[in-house]
């Protein structure tokens, strides 16, 4: 998702004077606001016009377009009817680059997978491994590192050390004030709260540090998922081709890691409940589908 504070998520326009009232209702952050139902509008009066602004802002911070919002919400329009428009009509009108105009009409669809995904009360789900497709490499000579078939056991996350560097961002507050706090378990993380209590984002809210990288091995199922930079990007297309996108997002970023250390996206239920999801980033730049995640969390809530 992309990097964004409350502040420049709502922008100038028609959302900007239900501030007070979204607070108030505990709507202080980004994921939370994307995460308001028709109920919660209507709770904070929110007008139709309102309404599509926020439609419009969340399809656009999912795909990395902020940058269109203030035109696209100016132009009154709902998205149903924005989504329809070809390329030529959204560049000449709202100043989108071709490549940026085509990711907009590209709307994701749910996997099979995550269709027949149901959590019923008192059932500890045991959850499901998910990657994006990996190819041969260099005319079949390089094979991809192999795939973790079984959902990590919760016993390998509920007592992994981790330290709270700065709190979670609300608004108001300065960004990423420096903290000290004792080291913790992650358990505490997850413990009587719901998933969409808990938002490990760099750019607003707890920032958590994971020293022995424990939760990179238990997305291995046990040990460090790694490939160097010949063989996974050099070799590999689709890892280009996550560069290309990323880079396409105008976001900042840089080519520092940790020896190759691949990671991904661990969901995780409340209390003992264990591990809903598990994506696994096979290729450099893989990252879980937005709506399997979200079908996943809601399924959770239930």
């Amino acid at each position: 998702m992309a990097s964004f504070i409350v502040e420049e998520f709502i922008g100038g326009g028609p959302f900007k004077e239900l501030v007070p009232k979204m607070v108030e209702e505990g709507f202080d952050d980004v994921p939370k606001l994307k995460m308001m139902n028709s109920d919660d509008m209507d709770r904070v009066s929110m007008t139709h016009q309102q309404k599509d602004a926020l439609e419009i802002r969340t399809y656009l911070h999912d795909r990395f377009l902020m940058r269109y919002a203030d035109k696209l919400e100016a132009s009154g329009k709902p998205l149903v009817e924005l989504l329809n428009y070809n390329t030529t009509i959204l560049s000449s009108q709202y100043g989108m680059v071709r490549g940026h105009a085509a990711r907009f009409r590209t709307q994701s669809k749910l996997s099979n997978e995550t269709n027949h995904v149901r959590i019923k009360e008192g059932h500890a789900f045991k959850g499901i491994v998910a990657s994006a497709p990996v190819e041969a490499r260099l005319c079949c000579c390089i094979r991809p590192p192999p795939m973790v078939e079984n959902v990590s056991p919760y016993s390998s996350i509920e007592n992994i050390s981790i330290e709270k560097l700065a709190p979670e961002y609300k608004i108001g507050m300065e960004r990423l004030v420096e903290l000290k706090a004792p080291p913790m378990k992650a358990s505490e993380l997850w413990k009587n709260k719901l998933v969409k209590d808990f938002w490990p984002r760099y750019w607003g809210g707890v920032v958590i540090l994971d020293r022995g990288n424990e939760f990179f091995k238990a997305l291995g199922g046990g040990k460090q998922i790694k490939e160097n930079f010949i063989t996974g990007f050099v070799f590999n297309a689709r890892a280009r081709a996550n560069y290309r996108r990323a880079k396409a997002t105008g976001l900042e970023r840089n080519l520092r890691g940790k020896d190759g250390t691949k990671g991904g996206l661990l969901v995780v239920g409340r209390g003992r409940s264990g591990i809903a999801y598990q994506f696994i980033e096979r290729n450099f730049g893989d990252s879980a589908p937005i709506d399997e995640v979200i079908e996943i969390c809601s399924q959770l809530q239930k």
